[in-house]
């Protein structure tokens, strides 16, 4: 019997095993299930760490990894004031905000600084989702 280069032989793991089956087909492609991705990103490595408070002019750094590939990271400024800025929006630094995303084992490291310097205590607040939909965050 021949098959079609649309046709699929099943074969039994026995008859893989064996080879039963290996002169009657040409090729054989096997294929596992994909392997679901349920952990969510990691954010770390904090510089300050955090409750310390921040400088002026001191710009803010932390890690973002995960498991598989990141597709979002988004750094979210609150100030004591009630205002709220988007300091990176996943794409891009926004507004009055600057710094680095830097390649490292599994992520980026970034760096987030603000011109003319933070004007208050300010809460960060970092939003990371992964492509396989998997989202944390941390302040």
């Amino acid at each position: 019997m021949d098959f079609a280069a649309e046709q699929v032989a099943v074969l039994t793991p026995r008859q893989a095993e064996t080879g039963e089956f290996a002169n009657r087909y040409t090729s054989i492609e096997l294929s596992t299930a994909p392997v679901l991705d349920s952990t969510p990103p990691t954010i770390g490595s904090y510089n300050p760490t955090p409750g310390t408070p921040i400088h002026t002019y001191r710009p803010i750094a932390f890690t973002v990894t995960d498991n598989g590939d990141l597709r979002r990271v988004m750094v979210i400024v609150s100030y004591a004031s009630g205002a709220v800025d988007v300091a990176h929006d996943g794409d891009a630094f926004r507004g009055l905000y600057f710094g680095s995303r830097v390649a490292v084992a599994g992520g980026w490291r970034y760096t987030v600084a603000r011109g003319g310097g933070w004007p208050a205590a300010p809460t960060f607040e970092v939003r990371a989702i992964d492509t396989a939909g998997n989202e944390t965050s941390a302040v």
